[in-house]
């Protein structure tokens, strides 16, 4: 395609898709000979025909709607571009540009940041790419069920979705007219319950689909339970709308071939409507690996990563929807996605289409939104104005926030690239005119500074709330109602032994931020003894919980949420801790590891596209590494307390209450690791005869050579240890003298979900006093532990050591060294007890995501800023 030298419209539009959708001038989209009227989009069966108010999904706590600003709003997101089959090729629609392709910064912007926060104001989301980067799947069909107590099953003729052959090529392919579905006669009150039991083929997170067959006799209040990791979560479905397709519930973590009590989906046949009927068809775990052939391939690629002709297919859309111009799947992609929501879309329903893209050409800046215009190629002002009604509002609401957040909170001079009007095929009405359209060009990809912001999770995050808070905005001004936003995380949370049988759990309200949402009334708690799955929360009125009564040895981690009427923050990181029989534990563990930034990125080698730069959290920082440390430390028969390195720097946790404390640094590469309060509280506890368990990547580089000279002092004064080099070039440790002698041989290279890349590990020098405890590579090699009278220091990221049992032998050695006392009320640990972090091995366990990793990814070393 011949690149347009508009900034605006470059890299976006096709010239003859968009003349070709025109249906005539009346119409407002150009003159008569721009092609032929366009096909209107098949009804789909079993619409109501009438408005229905309420939420699509709910999400229960305690028994009640979690609700929030945007409840029984439905928000259609289209991440721009993805995989296409195009010149004999599976291509990208956007090249390499600066490490980055737009078909992936959206992709990762939506799904990892947008979804979340959208589902946190209680919105129900249709995403239009595949919404979860799992590259596993497991799909649990209704002649696979089993039925728990007493249902009354009524004959139905209904289609609903089947198993099909993969990978297939045919356009034909109908995945929810494939098999059958069941029905069931509602009660007041649960007799019964229909049971999708899956065999999960790695530990993770994985996103919750179900389907089902909509009609105007189906119950509004569907009750789906979603059992995973954590206990279980129960989500209400209105089975009026949206059936026969793939409706996301939410998202779970599962391990590894767990028993249908952790791993499956219920249906109840309880109802406010008793005599409804309850549809039920299939569940869905995980976004699974691309399943359309061409040319005899598949694209070997997660699913997330395919275009809209891919995805709407397999959301059971009609052919006309996916395959409107038979020839040019490029094309077909653009209308694909407005196509789809038009089907989607029920009558009345409350709903907004957002597309997700970025911009060139290069050397333009910033931020533009679009609206559907006369005028092609791009762009014009409001007066040539021709969507859908409601449009320029939404664009008014999501641009305006975007800009103001942006400047407040990333970078006060963001450009503002305008609000514009253009003849995109994404949101001409024609294809759906059924619902406000607007298409956010976040920055252009192709200018170096933007590429920047682009590749910064920070951008990101900040710009992802800011489309969140603009939907918001622009409901509330529609409905006539006062707004209320979500509020921020909460800080400083921490947990700590408070008396037999008891653990106190406390935090600090957010801070208010000129970009953040509203203050809390409320807290959501998340609780678990797993440490990567959490039960549905209980709501906190104040800023502390006891959890009493707890069962010898307990032990529990936890997530805190700040909630209002507005809706649910993003949870903190996780905090751990191990009930001690008498009441007090010996041992913090502190979290210290809050680097995201662009150095954080993964680094890929993909297909026809080269090296990029690519956003997996899970891989980065997903804040999860408290239960690494937890765990190693409660199966090596101590107890413990949890905190973050926040609370510490609050002063809000007794240092001295501690015989020792293991503080993870991770990658924390900049001088910020340390300030100056928390170092100030570590010289205390050091001074009182406090023993420290220190570890991490880029720790002592950052306070000895790029710290000031009080942060130098504190490192060789205070850890007896400096920097040697700042790259031990290898991920092997061996064991020297002292109390790691008798370690095996350990590597610290995980790089699957749940872990990270430490790709530049201290070499120490011991300082006076202190002694070499670990090497790299081989006993002459690079030193990688110290010790002193004090405690520790390990130059890199402790909870990445491989394997669970590695980390309990290595955590142990260091507590009884220190002279810590194991805790005599608890048990032996379990030898067969499954690791929840997985295998610690650097490229995961599963086998579709191993073969991924293998086959496609290539991670490589960077530098650091």
């Amino acid at each position: 395609m011949k690149r347009l030298t508009s900034a605006a419209c470059a890299l976006l539009m096709i010239p003859v898709l968009v003349t070709r959708l025109a249906a005539s001038p009346a119409a407002g989209e150009g003159p008569a000979t721009w092609g032929p009227v366009q096909r209107a989009v098949p009804e789909k069966p079993g619409k109501l025909g009438a408005r229905v108010d309420g939420p699509a999904v709910s999400r229960m706590v305690q028994g009640r709607p979690a609700g929030g600003t945007l409840a029984g709003k439905t928000v259609y997101l289209s991440a721009g571009h993805g995989w296409n089959y195009t010149a004999g090729a599976w291509r990208t629609q956007r090249g390499n540009t600066h490490d980055l392709v737009e078909d992936f910064i959206t992709i990762e912007g939506v799904n990892e940041y947008l979804i979340g926060y959208l589902h946190a104001m209680g919105a129900y989301v249709v995403p239009i790419r595949e919404a979860d980067l799992n590259p596993n799947m497991v799909v649990v069909d209704d002649d696979a069920l089993t039925i728990e107590g007493e249902v009354a099953e009524v004959a139905t003729q209904d289609r609903g979705w089947g198993a099909f052959t993969t990978p297939f090529e045919s356009v034909d392919l109908q995945p929810f007219a494939a098999g059958g579905a069941r029905l069931m006669t509602a009660t007041a009150a649960e007799t019964g319950r229909a049971v999708f039991a899956a065999t999960i083929p790695e530990a993770g997170h994985y996103n919750v689909y179900v389907s089902y067959v909509q009609g105007p006799d189906r119950v509004a209040d569907a009750h789906f339970i979603v059992r995973h990791a954590g206990g279980e979560s129960h989500v209400r479905v209105d089975q009026r709308r949206h059936g026969s397709t793939w409706v996301l519930l939410g998202r779970w973590y599962f391990d590894k071939d767990a028993l249908p009590e952790h791993a499956a989906v219920a249906v109840a046949n309880d109802s406010a409507t008793a005599g409804g009927k309850i549809s039920f068809d299939a569940v869905r775990f995980g976004g699974g690996k691309a399943q359309h052939l061409r040319g005899g391939a598949t694209t070997g690629r997660p699913a997330f990563e395919s275009a809209a002709t891919s995805s709407t297919q397999l959301l059971g859309a009609p052919r006309n929807v996916y395959d409107y111009f038979t020839t040019s799947d490029g094309s077909d992609d653009v209308v694909a996605r407005p196509r789809f929501a038009a089907w989607e879309h029920e009558a009345g329903e409350d709903a907004v289409y957002v597309a997700y893209h970025t911009n060139a050409p290069s050397p333009s800046r910033g931020t533009m939104s679009i609206a559907f215009g006369n005028t092609y190629p791009c762009c014009r002002g409001y007066d040539d104005f021709a969507g859908t009604a409601g449009s320029l509002q939404l664009l008014d609401a999501v641009h305006d926030e975007l800009m103001a957040d942006l400047r407040s909170a990333y970078e006060p001079t963001w450009r503002n690239a305008g609000k514009v009007t253009a003849a995109l095929g994404e949101l001409n009405p024609a294809h759906n005119g059924e619902m406000p359209a607007i298409l956010v060009e976040l920055a252009f990809h192709d200018t170096a500074a933007d590429a920047e912001a682009l590749r910064d999770p920070r951008f990101r995050k900040i710009s992802a709330r800011a489309m969140a808070q603009g939907i918001a905005k622009y409901f509330a001004a529609k409905d006539g109602r006062t707004l209320v936003l979500p509020p921020e995380p909460p800080t400083a949370l921490r947990v700590e032994n408070s008396g037999p049988g008891k653990l106190k759990i406390s935090w600090r309200a957010p801070a208010a931020e000129a970009a953040g949402g509203g203050a809390p009334t409320k807290y959501r708690v998340y609780v678990g003894d797993h440490g990567y799955g959490f039960d549905d929360g209980v709501i906190v009125e104040g800023e502390t919980v006891t959890l009493d009564n707890l069962p010898r040895a307990a032990l529990r981690f936890v997530r805190v949420a700040a909630v209002n009427d507005g809706g649910e923050s993003l949870p903190t990181e996780v905090v751990g801790a191990r009930l001690a029989a008498s009441g007090a534990a010996p041992v913090l563990v502190v979290g210290g590891f809050d680097r995201l930034d662009k150095n954080s990125m993964l680094r890929e080698t993909a297909p026809l596209v080269g090296a990029i730069d690519r956003s997996r959290l899970d891989r980065m920082n997903d804040g999860s590494y408290a239960a690494r440390h937890g765990r190693a430390l409660a199966e090596a028969g101590f107890a413990f307390d949890g905190a973050t390195d926040e609370a510490v720097a609050e002063r809000d946790v007794d240092l001295a209450a501690y015989r020792a404390i293991d503080w993870f640094a991770g990658e924390q590469a900049n001088a910020t690791a340390l300030p100056a309060t928390t170092r100030t509280e570590l010289e205390r506890f050091r001074t009182a005869g406090g023993k420290l368990l220190l570890s991490g990547s880029e720790l002592v580089w950052a306070l000895d050579t790029q710290g000031t000279p009080e942060d130098q002092t504190f490192v060789r004064e205070m850890l007896h240890v400096s920097l040697g080099t700042d790259d031990a070039g290898t991920y092997d440790v061996v064991s020297l003298a002292g109390p790691f002698a008798a370690l095996a041989p350990i590597s610290f290279r995980d790089t699957a979900p749940g872990g990270y890349d430490a790709e530049f590990a201290d070499v120490l020098v011991p300082g006076p006093g202190a002694t070499a405890l670990l090497a790299y590579g081989s006993a002459d090699g690079g030193v990688a532990a110290v010790a002193f009278d004090g405690g520790i220091v390990i130059g890199f990221p402790l909870e990445l050591v491989q394997g669970a049992e590695a980390r309990r032998a290595l955590v142990e050695a260091a507590l009884v060294h220190f002279g810590v006392e194991k805790d005599p009320d608890l048990p032996d640990p379990d030898p067969d007890a499954e690791d929840p972090a997985g295998c610690g091995c650097s490229t995961g366990s599963g086998g579709s995501a191993a073969l991924w990793l293998v086959v496609a990814l290539l991670l490589v070393r960077r530098r650091r800023a």
